[in-house]
This record gives C-alpha cells, structure tokens and sequence, in this order.
C-alpha cells in the first residue's frame, strides 16, 4: 500500500541493508512524509496494524472492509463537492 500511496516511491530510500536490516527489527515504520501526501490517514493507520506482528495483524476479510469504507467515503466527498465555476 505504501508504494501505492507513494506513486512507486522507493520505501526506506538512503538506508543500506544493514541500516534497514535494523530499522525493521526496532519496529520502525515508514512514515507518511511528503513524497506520500496521497495517503489518508485513516489508510496509514490501517498499514501500521498491519506491520505489527503476525499475531496482532489484521485478517484480509477486516483490511478489505477497511479500504472499501474509505474508497466509499472519499467518493461521497467528490461527489459533494461543490462544481467548479467556469469563465
């Protein structure tokens, strides 16, 4: 979801392996920063769940019910959104 969000950026950009190698083991995340400004935050709170451990993850069933919600949500706001006056 990430790379999505991010337009194919590359995720963990300037760590060599051995950085990143210890930046996963310590629980570190990728932030949403500016080059990942397409990434709700409802969404990037459902990618953190799912970067914890096996156990604690949520099923596909929940992540799918999740991001259909959201999709629902953002398309009701275009939706409302107001037309843009022309000249």
């Amino acid at each position: 979801m990430w790379e999505i969000t991010s337009l194919g950026e590359q995720p963990y950009i300037g760590k060599s392996n051995e950085e990143l190698i210890n930046y996963v083991r310590a629980a570190g995340k990728l932030p949403i920063n500016p080059i990942n400004l397409n990434c709700p935050s409802i969404l990037y709170q459902l990618m953190l769940r799912c970067w914890r451990t096996a156990g604690a993850r949520p099923n596909f069933k929940l992540c799918l019910k999740n991001i259909i919600a959201l999709r629902k949500n953002i398309e009701d706001a275009l939706l409302s959104m107001s037309p843009v006056d022309t000249i």
